[in-house]
């Protein structure tokens, strides 16, 4: 998916912000970007952090998942707005938008 990401990821910045987070070390995300070439991407590390478990991207055992989240600056500062929930079960609809995600953890909107 990033390297996907990597090839488009100058066309989204010409309407959006784009950063990926990872529980990575910052060195570790260093490496990785060097090794995959990935010279597009901004990836910030979330070591020592409670961001991945706090926008639903890790289990309670420590897993990662896959997550997609939106924020959204406004006068008030910046908002979460949007995240899949495919990893929340109960939820079907969210903020008008139907969720629909693969057993590989990809969604579809």
């Amino acid at each position: 998916m990033l390297d996907g990401l990597a090839g488009q990821a100058s066309h989204i910045r010409q309407n959006m912000s784009l950063v990926i987070v990872a529980a990575a070390t910052p060195e570790q995300l260093r490496d990785l970007a060097k090794d995959r070439g990935w010279t597009g991407l901004e990836l910030l590390s979330a070591q020592d952090t409670t961001y991945q478990s706090d926008y639903h991207a890790e289990a309670p055992d420590g897993a990662q998942l896959p997550m997609m989240n939106v924020f959204r600056k406004t006068l008030d500062g910046m908002h979460h707005f949007w995240g899949p929930s495919c990893f929340l079960p109960d939820l079907k609809v969210i903020r008008g938008m139907s969720i629909s995600c693969g057993r590989c953890g990809t969604c579809w909107i």
